[in-house]
């Protein structure tokens, strides 16, 4: 049963000695607006579309595709 829970992958260590687990959800985006203000990032920057541009730009300017 989903919770609207956000989870950890198994590196990151919610609590000592246990990876993964459930995090808050206003925890997660606090941290992600935090980065996002300390790198000068807009307000609606996601990064899915950041990753999609590069990967664009990298095949327009004919990098190796098996690279990108």
């Amino acid at each position: 049963m989903d919770h609207d829970l956000v989870f950890a992958r198994d590196g990151f260590k919610l609590y000592r000695g246990e990876a993964g687990g459930s995090q808050d959800p206003e925890k997660v985006s606090a941290r992600r607006r935090t980065a996002c203000n300390r790198l000068h990032l807009p307000e609606n920057f996601r990064l899915h579309d950041w990753r999609a541009s590069k990967i664009t730009n990298d095949l327009d300017a004919h990098e190796n595709p098996v690279e990108v």
